[in-house]
């Protein structure tokens, strides 16, 4: 029986804007990454994961553009493909933006959802659908 966390699924969503917009973007990951675990679907969050490093560790806005992004897309092409978290402003986010080109250039699918599509239907690696998402103009 082939392994069903032999690869992972990278979640993208925006995070940046007010103090309550990143927490509530921060949650809306994290229901989300539990929701697709437990339906066995492998996934890494980088809001999840660097949040808590952020917090704990006092880093300002200009550090966290600067080394967080660049290990976020150093982890993209290791994944089976990016599910996109269309939470408000995804559209107009520079590292979902950035996470989008790199999916184009290295043909990694994506899986575009909204919070309330995601939690009332969760996925499984079986009904996961890539579909064309287009880069911002």
């Amino acid at each position: 029986m082939q392994n069903p966390f032999a690869h992972f699924y990278y979640l993208a969503n925006p995070y940046r804007g007010t103090e309550a917009q990143q927490r509530d973007r921060a949650h809306a990951a994290a229901l989300a990454s539990a929701a697709l675990l437990r339906n066995h679907v492998p996934v890494y969050s980088p809001i999840v994961h660097n949040r808590t490093i952020e917090l704990v560790g006092n880093f300002t806005e200009e550090e966290t553009n600067t080394l967080f992004l660049p290990f976020d897309l150093k982890m993209l092409p290791a994944a089976a493909g990016l599910i996109l978290l269309q939470l408000e402003g995804w559209e107009k986010s520079y590292g979902v933006g950035k996470e989008l080109e790199l999916c184009q250039a290295q043909n990694i699918p994506v899986y575009p959802y909204t919070l309330t599509a995601l939690l009332e239907d969760t996925p499984t690696l079986e009904t996961l659908k890539p579909q064309e998402v287009p880069l911002k103009a």
